[in-house]
C-alpha cells in the first residue's frame, strides 16, 4: 500500500470529517472510496468513448447480425 499526504482547506477538512463520521468511516477510508469512485467513473467514460467510436464508422454496422442475435437471445431455431 502506498501513502501520501493530502492537504485540504480547513472547511473541506471539517466537512469531510463530518461525512466520514456519519458513515462510520475513517477519513482515510472516505478519501480512498472517493478516489476509487472518481477513477472508476473516468475508466467508464473512456470505455464509453471507445464504444461510441466503434459505431461511428459506416463500415461498422451491426444490422446484418441482428437476426443472429435475436436467434441467440430468444432461443429460436
Amino acid at each position: 500500500m502506498k501513502q501520501f499526504t493530502l492537504r485540504l482547506p480547513p472547511d473541506l477538512y471539517a466537512k469531510s470529517v463530518k461525512v466520514a463520521r456519519r458513515h462510520k468511516l475513517s477519513l482515510n477510508e472516505l478519501a480512498r472510496r472517493g478516489l476509487e469512485h472518481i477513477t472508476s467513473k473516468e475508466a467508464q467514460a473512456e470505455l464509453q468513448a471507445a464504444y461510441d467510436l466503434l459505431g461511428s464508422d459506416s463500415d461498422s454496422s451491426v444490422e446484418a447480425f441482428l437476426p443472429a442475435q435475436r436467434e441467440v437471445v430468444l432461443g429460436d431455431d
